[in-house]
């Protein structure tokens, strides 16, 4: 059950932030031995866990989900992935922005290829 990615992920935003174990689970509305049990690979959070995660942290729920089950992310090329992977550590902000643009870019090309039917 161990998932260094997801345990990675974290310990990389409470250095980054410069916070103690503590003050990240009282952000989360958990206890620290909660996010220990995490950490260790012993638990995995609850899909309301991981939304309040993803809250805490600025993070798509999505992102957090394939670092704990990397076989349910949808087989795409190297390229794409990385990507991804590049826009989910941005500032949530802009992954906003960025997600409007690809929405509009989508649909530009849908009308675009329905003009041609």
């Amino acid at each position: 059950m161990e998932n260094t990615t997801f345990g990675k992920f974290i310990l990389e935003y409470i250095n980054k932030h410069n916070i103690t174990l503590n003050k990240f689970a009282q952000q989360m509305g958990t206890s620290h031995t909660t996010i220990d049990r995490w950490l260790a690979g012993k638990t995995e959070p609850s899909l309301k866990q991981l939304n309040k995660l993803a809250n805490a942290t600025g993070t798509d729920v999505c992102y957090l989900v394939y670092m704990l089950y990397p076989e349910a992310r949808p087989q795409r090329s190297p390229e794409i992935v990385r990507l991804a992977d590049d826009i989910a550590t941005l500032p949530a902000d802009m992954q906003k922005i960025i997600q409007s643009l690809l929405i509009g870019f989508i649909v530009q090309q849908r009308g675009k290829n329905a003009d041609k039917s």
